[in-house]
């Protein structure tokens, strides 16, 4: 194992230990932070929530349709100011992975 691995099931066992701990010595706590955890991972896993659909055309090299699904996610905070970056994420078809953007309202005004 290379050393970052070993610090790494270090660092696991000692949280593994530390909720042993607590189980033992104050069950409602640990009762308590269980739920928080579920509750929070429920909420950072559940899917986005579709919001709206366009249909456009690409027409360059060939013409096809084109449509882009808008949801709302969880996961991606809201803008801090109208100022601020807005924050966004997009899942290609080739990858199925989620890719974020950032857009700032003026950068979406000039476009």
């Amino acid at each position: 194992m290379e050393s970052s691995s070993k610090g790494l099931l270090t660092q696991v066992n000692q949280l593994w230990n530390l909720l042993d701990d607590l189980a033992e010595s104050n069950p409602e706590s640990y009762k308590k932070f269980i739920q928080q955890q579920l509750k929070e991972g429920k909420q950072l896993c559940a899917a986005p929530e579709p919001q709206l659909c366009l249909q456009t055309r690409i027409l360059k090299p060939k013409e096809k349709i084109l449509f882009i699904n808008l949801c709302q996610w969880k996961r991606i905070p809201v803008p801090q100011s109208t100022t601020h970056p807005i924050p966004l994420s997009m899942f290609t078809l080739s990858s199925m992975l989620p890719t974020t953007l950032m857009f700032s309202r003026q950068q979406r005004r000039t476009k």
